[in-house]
């Protein structure tokens, strides 16, 4: 970008109730070995983004202020990642220090210098975090000829998962709206923290929990096929290509199926996705990691840490009726919930031994993860019949059926996915994705995959 917009770094102070060393919980040592994985690269999960509206009148002050107690209530926005004396990475929490906070407030830019801008800006935050240097929280406050318009939040995915992205959001969102109408900041309810969930998972309550997962997936790995996808063929085009449907007929289908079936919007897109994969590869068992959370504690559905695991399903499909995979599927993903926290190094061994036992080589890295669903909103509250079923016009489905786009998004020649469903979007367009590698899965079958699964759920 020509004219490089220039930032002025403001700093802030912040406190915050202790300091402590400790080591990484089970979730973070996942997410440290995906990181270090891409360096010197980063990747879209590594760094996750926020963009707040700034209220009226507010200073920059108000908004460099506001981020300074975000980082002083929240302990994993306070802490650097570093090796300690034996080699093993662990969290330092700091109590009192600066944060840094870029301001852009030159004159307002046209609409297209705008557009530049934010694109650099997205590349600017999207760098790697120096995570032992650095605090893992990178703020910029666009603040065009002086007067504060948007804030963005880059945090590191060693600090937050999604779900604590919004916690730290929505806490900064009232707190810049008190600011500015003049009331008392509000007390957000603050949960548990990442050095505290390391001391449990090393506790006796905590070791019970992982065995318990651990035998939950020996169990798993001892009866599917190792693979669902044939021997890697190589060929001249990038390797990893993630192919995406923008589907304005899903998010008018799924809450009238959902009510018919007794089930979710996330189950049913589950349920199609295995039985779209049945349909590609002919298995008549589809394993899959399912990505959870893990907030279903009270203490934890506020804590700002990253706590969201996968962890593998069996879902029965063959040629059993959709409404019994459904039903599978529906099972498969309460069970999952109670093995979902478990020690990531620890199973890798497991899955080491069995696979020399049995003689195989496990391909795993088959994964769904529904962010649609969950995201207030997106599944609106329709009329209902006499039948208990939702209305949608007939006319309406047929142009939102007729509106779904495919589109390339995404390639390179590093990723160690194998088949990568994504379900996201707005209320409007559930975006349905599949990262594949394309030595296994011919690139040819994606677009047909994903309609495959639009037009299971729209047939029903």
């Amino acid at each position: 970008m020509a004219d490089l917009p220039i930032l002025i770094p403001t700093s802030t102070r912040f406190t915050g109730a202790r300091t402590a060393v400790a080591p990484l919980t089970w979730a973070q040592r996942k997410t440290w070995a995906d990181v270090q994985h891409f360096l010197p690269e980063t990747r879209p999960f590594a760094v996750l983004k926020s963009w707040l509206p700034v209220p009226q009148p507010l200073s920059s002050a108000d908004v460099v202020e506001l981020v300074g107690e975000l980082v002083g209530r929240h302990e994993s926005l306070r802490t650097r990642f570093e090796p300690d004396e034996a080699g093993v990475v662990v969290q330092h929490v700091v109590d009192a220090g600066t944060v840094e906070v870029l301001v852009f407030q030159e004159p307002m830019p046209s609409a297209s210098r705008m557009e530049q801008l934010l694109a650099w800006l997205d590349d600017l935050i999207s760098a790697p975090f120096d995570h032992a240097a650095a605090l893992p929280v990178r703020p910029v406050l666009l603040a065009p000829d002086g007067r504060p318009h948007t804030l963005v939040l880059a945090v590191s995915h060693l600090a937050v998962d999604g779900q604590a992205l919004d916690v730290i959001t929505d806490e900064l969102t009232a707190a810049l709206a008190a600011r500015a109408a003049g009331l008392p900041a509000p007390c957000p309810a603050v949960g548990s923290n990442p050095v505290d969930e390391a001391a449990f998972e090393q506790s006796p309550a905590g070791v019970r929990l992982n065995q318990a997962a651990l035998a939950y997936l020996g169990a798993q790995w001892e009866r599917i096929p190792p693979s669902l996808f044939g021997a890697p063929v190589a060929h001249d085009a990038a390797r990893f290509r993630r192919g995406e449907l923008a589907s304005r007929v899903l998010p008018l289908v799924l809450p009238g199926l959902a009510k018919r079936l007794r089930t979710t919007a996330s189950v049913l897109l589950l349920a199609a996705s295995v039985a779209q994969l049945h349909e590609l590869t002919g298995q008549e068992q589809i394993p899959v990691n399912l990505l959870c959370g893990n907030r279903w504690r009270p203490h934890l559905r506020t804590c700002v840490a990253t706590l969201a695991q996968a962890v593998l399903a069996t879902i029965p499909v063959g040629d059993r009726p959709f409404a019994e995979v459904v039903t599978a599927a529906a099972n498969a993903a309460i069970r999952v919930h109670r093995y979902s926290r478990y020690d990531t190094v620890a199973a890798d061994e497991r899955l080491a031994l069995v696979a020399a036992r049995r003689g195989v080589t496990f391909d795993l890295e088959c994964r769904f993860n529904d962010v649609w669903s969950t995201r207030p909103g997106n599944l609106p509250e329709l009329t209902q019949d006499g039948d208990g079923d939702v209305d949608v016009d007939p006319l309406a489905l047929d142009r939102a059926g007729a509106a779904s786009r495919f589109a390339w998004t995404e390639q390179d020649d590093r990723d160690k996915i194998t088949f990568y469903v994504d379900a996201f979007g707005d209320r409007d367009t559930l975006r349905l994705s599949v990262l594949a590698d394309t030595y296994r899965i011919p690139a040819g079958s994606i677009e047909a995959y994903l309609r495959g699964v639009e037009q299971r759920l729209v047939a029903i």
